[in-house]
């Protein structure tokens, strides 16, 4: 899905859209989350404005179980990956969180289920 900042035509725009921290009177950051789940990549056109990249580090983590939940793993061995951009469009910050299924050794006097 597109968003409203697609594009350098839109860069402008979107800078002069950025919000500002009313007691400081400076400029929130805006930053993208492009997420990857092992199959489909998914890039962030439209961003969120976030007072620092703590707070993009935080809703990185919190998007990587949400996306586990939403695409459960069809093999033994997913991962599932957010990174974060910057208003220039460098990745600032990558998060991953793996699955893995692993079959320890059966022991041969317990039954196989």
């Amino acid at each position: 899905m597109r968003g409203p900042y697609v594009g350098t035509a839109n860069k402008a725009r979107s800078q002069a859209l950025t919000a500002t921290i009313p007691s400081l009177g400076v400029p929130v950051p805006r930053y993208f989350f492009d997420t990857y789940d092992g199959d489909v990549l998914v890039p962030d056109d439209v961003g969120q404005e976030l007072e620092n990249l703590e707070a993009a580090k935080a809703v990185a983590q919190e998007e990587l179980p949400l996306m586990a939940q939403d695409e459960l793993p069809d093999g033994d061995e997913r991962t599932f990956i957010v990174s974060v951009r910057d208003e220039a469009g460098h990745v600032v910050l990558r998060a991953a969180l793996s699955l893995i299924v692993e079959y320890p050794s059966v022991r041969a006097d317990r039954p196989q289920r």
